[in-house]
């Protein structure tokens, strides 16, 4: 059950852009669908502001930051292709892609000043809701930290924007 429905709304329309008809969705999502399967990789060193603040003395790669590498990464793989599909097609609209769905299990700790590896494939691809789902592994020289999988939709930014400008409205 979506617990946004008013803020989130799916991109699922065709747009007609520089007088041509071109369905960017459809391109967007064929896209996508030939990089299933493809890993996609990053790496990094941890750092103070990855580390978990709360539990002191131990200064390790905490789970919130794990997640939010995991969706920064996904959102990034995401993007590129968004944009190589705009700018092909001279498109107008803002789009990108937000989180819908998190499930991530921390294995292992890493202190920080260690080097991370982020490997990330797209594993599913729902059109018709406008879904991405990725699976992600994160690990250091030693092994395996984490892993989750990750769902996002493609969603116009200009319609969320104002989305959410009518919500705060509506809340003061």
């Amino acid at each position: 059950m979506n617990m946004y429905p008013s803020i989130c709304k799916i991109l699922k329309r065709t747009y007609t852009t520089n007088g041509n008809n071109n369905n960017v969705r459809q391109q967007i999502f064929n896209t996508l669908e030939k990089q299933k399967g493809n890993v996609f990789t990053r790496e990094f060193i941890v750092d103070e502001t990855k580390s978990t603040t709360f539990v002191k003395p131990i200064d390790i790669y905490s789970t919130p930051a794990m997640i939010w590498d995991m969706e920064w990464f996904t959102r990034d793989i995401i993007l590129d292709t968004i944009n190589d599909v705009v700018v092909a097609t001279d498109y107008e609209e803002s789009l990108d892609s937000v989180g819908t769905n998190v499930v991530f299990k921390h294995t292992a700790a890493t202190p920080i000043g260690e080097t991370v590896f982020i490997e990330t494939k797209i594993i599913h691809i729902d059109e018709a809701k406008s879904k991405i789902e990725t699976e992600t592994i994160i690990s250091d020289s030693l092994g395996i930290l984490g892993k989750g999988k990750h769902e996002r939709a493609i969603v116009d930014m200009n319609m969320i924007n104002q989305r959410i400008q009518d919500r705060k409205d509506k809340l003061k």
